[in-house]
C-alpha cells in the first residue's frame, strides 16, 4: 500500500470524529467585533445549547458514512466508516485490486486485506497502530471534548475563513486535543477549520502545519455533519473527502466490530 493511501485513511478517520455540531444563529446574536467575542465557557454553553443540549449530542449511538477520498495527483478511494458508542469502530477503503478493512472493538483491533482474488490476511493491532485506531473511534469533537476545559481554551478574534466569519480558538496542548487552534463559524458555531502542528520522529526534520477546511453541511437528526472536508499541508491542498450519504442511530450489534 503507498504512503499516500495511508494518508488518505487517516484524514478519512480524523474528519469522521470531528462530530460536525451546529445550528445557524439570529443575526443580532453574532460577535459584531473582536471586542465583542464571548467567554471560552460561553461559546461552548452556545455550542451546546445550539445542538439541542448534551442529552440530544450523546444521542447519537451510531454513524454510517460512505463517500470518496480524493488525493490532488487524481487518485479516488471508495470509503465506508461505521462507528459506535462507546468508541467502536469498522471502516473500508477500496483500492485497485484489494480492499482494507479495520476493526476496533472498544479493546482490540484488527485490519483484514483482501485481494480481488480471494487471497486474505488478517493482523491484530498493537503498539502505536492500536493506539491510533482507538483515538479514530472516539465520536465526540475536539469542541465537546473540551467539556470543563474552559481555561484552556481562550477565544482570540474573528476571522475570515474562506468566504465566512469565524472565532478562532488557541487551545492549550494541557486540554490534550490535537489542534493548537479551532476556527467555529460565527453563524453557527460548527468547527470549520482545525490547525495542529505534526512534529516528525526526526529531529531533524521540520514541524509541518496542518488544517482541515470544513464545509457543505448537513443536518441529520438536529446535528449538522460536514460534507466536504479539505486538508492542506503547509498551506497546500493535498486531498478532499467528500461524503455522499450519512445514516444515523442505525441497529449495530457490537459483534460487527470484532474480526472473527
Amino acid at each position: 500500500m503507498c504512503s499516500s493511501s495511508l494518508s488518505l485513511i487517516r484524514c478519512l478517520l480524523v474528519a469522521l470524529s470531528l462530530g460536525f455540531h451546529g445550528i445557524v444563529w439570529g443575526q443580532d446574536q453574532k460577535p459584531a467585533s473582536d471586542a465583542d467575542l464571548p467567554s471560552s465557557v460561553d461559546l461552548y454553553h452556545y455550542y451546546i445549547q445550539a445542538n439541542g443540549g448534551r442529552a440530544n449530542i450523546q444521542a447519537l449511538n451510531t454513524l454510517v458514512a460512505t463517500g470518496t477520498l480524493e488525493a490532488v495527483d487524481g487518485d479516488v478511494l471508495e470509503f465506508k466508516v461505521v462507528r459506535k458508542r462507546p468508541d467502536k469502530l469498522r471502516f473500508k477503503v477500496n483500492f485497485e485490486g484489494y480492499t482494507l478493512e479495520t476493526f476496533y472493538n472498544g479493546k482490540q483491533g484488527w485490519k483484514e486485506l483482501v485481494r480481488n482474488d480471494g487471497a486474505k490476511k488478517v493482523v491484530e493491532l498493537e503498539g502505536d497502530e492500536l493506539l491510533s485506531v482507538m483515538a479514530d473511534a472516539v465520536m465526540e469533537s475536539p469542541l465537546f471534548q473540551l467539556a470543563g476545559l474552559y481555561d484552556a481554551m481562550t477565544p482570540v478574534a474573528i476571522e475570515d475563513v474562506r468566504g465566512h466569519e469565524a472565532i478562532r480558538v488557541e487551545i492549550d496542548p494541557s486540554a490534550g486535543i490535537q489542534y493548537h487552534s479551532i476556527w467555529l463559524s460565527t453563524e453557527h458555531f460548527q468547527e470549520v477549520k482545525l490547525a495542529r502542528t505534526d512534529v516528525g520522529s526526526d529531529a531533524a526534520q521540520a514541524p509541518v502545519e496542518s488544517e482541515i477546511y470544513c464545509s457543505d453541511f448537513e443536518r441529520i437528526d438536529g446535528i449538522y455533519h460536514a460534507t466536504t472536508m479539505g486538508y492542506c499541508t503547509d498551506g497546500e491542498l493535498t486531498q478532499t473527502i467528500r461524503i455522499d450519504r450519512i445514516r444515523t442511530n442505525v441497529g449495530i450489534f457490537d459483534s460487527y466490530f470484532k474480526k472473527n
